[in-house]
């Protein structure tokens, strides 16, 4: 995935003709940030509800073994 966006917003200079040319193709360059923001945040919502799971299935097996 890395690897797509760099191409997409971060793209190798040699294949630029012009200098100008380039900054236009990294204009948006920041963007990728947000992407990788976007990933971060989903994954610690998956953790907190995977966390939130376990647990409660932990309970219940407890509940049911005493």
């Amino acid at each position: 995935l890395s690897g797509i966006l760099l191409d997409k917003y971060c793209p190798d200079p040699r294949l630029f003709d012009s200098a100008e040319a380039y900054a236009q193709a990294t204009a948006n360059a920041h963007y990728i940030w947000y992407v990788f923001v976007g990933i971060g945040l989903i994954s610690i919502i998956a953790l907190i509800i995977y966390n939130f799971v376990t647990q409660r299935i932990d309970r219940k097996k407890a509940l049911q073994n005493n």
